[in-house]
Parts: C-alpha cells; structure tokens; sequence
C-alpha cells in the first residue's frame, strides 16, 4: 500500500504545481506587446523581411472593434554608405480622415539609440455602404550613421488619434 500512496501524493502534488502555475500565468500582466499593440519591438534584419503586428488603436463602433492602420512586415535596408532605409507593408480600414503617423527607433544589442525615422499615413473617409479596406506601403529614411552597422532592434509605434465613426461623421 505504501508504494500506492507514495504514487499518488507525488501525482496529486504535481496537479498542484500545474495548477499554480496555470493561475499565475493567466494572472501575470500582458507582454509590452500584448499591453499595448500600437507598439512593438522587432529584431533588426537586414534587407530580410521581419513580420510583426502592429496597429493603431481601438476604435469601437456598433459593437465592432476596428483598427485603421495595420502593419505586418517590415524590410530594412542598410547600403555601403551606412544609409538606413526601411519598408513598411499592412493595410488600412477607410472610415474617418485619420493622418497616422509611424515612429521608429533603432538601437544596438545594450539598448543603445542608434537613430530614429517617422513617416506618416492618411486614413481616407470612403464610404460605400461599407468598409474599405486597402493595401499599404509605407518609406521610412534613418538617415546615415556608422553605428547602423550594429543595430539589433526596432521598436515601432503609431500615434494615438481621435477618429470619428461614420455615424458621427455623416451627422455633422
């Protein structure tokens, strides 16, 4: 009988160390990436392309939550000269005049800021009796440095704006 009880103590502690673990982890805060998904850090790669997610913020509107910029891919090029571009691919929902504007900071492997680059997009207000949804292409220039020699992450984010939903819009 011993061996029996032995077993099942060892079986019955080990369900609690899972349990334990299971509370914590849906207890613990959300990842910066989970917490806020108008921001995200990627790994920097250069002239490979890097897919993340990152889009603008809620915007509620008959029980739906939209996003009217999303960013999927990003591709960095670095030429000879130390010349630092990027490519930024996603998509956008139109519904309400919206100038986004993406920012981007590139640091080295001790969190270093090594440069920085911003572009912007405009959401346009089309309305067809529904929701268009368009491809996106977005140029970012770092500038020169030699120091992009040694990046190794970009973070990115958007603006935070004030949108209209098309039952506001259409009632001014």
């Amino acid at each position: 009988m011993y061996p029996r009880t032995a077993l099942l103590l060892l079986f019955v502690i080990s369900a609690l160390v899972v349990t334990v673990g299971i509370v914590r982890a849906q207890d613990a805060p959300p990842t910066d990436v989970e917490a806020r998904k108008s921001a995200v850090t990627i790994p920097f790669q250069s002239d490979e392309p890097v897919s993340f997610q990152l889009q603008s913020d809620d915007v509620i509107w008959r029980g739906q939550t939209f996003h009217l910029l999303r960013l999927v891919e990003a591709k960095f090029s670095l030429d000879e000269t130390a010349h630092l571009r990027a490519s930024l691919k996603g998509g956008s929902t139109t519904f309400d005049d919206v100038e986004y504007t993406i920012h981007a900071a590139v640091f080295d492997s001790d969190g270093m800021l090594l440069g920085t680059a911003s572009t912007t997009y405009q959401v346009q207000r089309v309305w067809v009796g529904v929701l268009v949804h368009v491809q996106v292409k977005l140029d970012m220039d770092f500038g020169i440095s030699k120091r992009y020699t040694d990046a190794a992450s970009v973070m990115l984010t958007t603006s935070s704006m004030d949108v209209l939903t098309p039952d506001q819009w259409q009632e001014e």
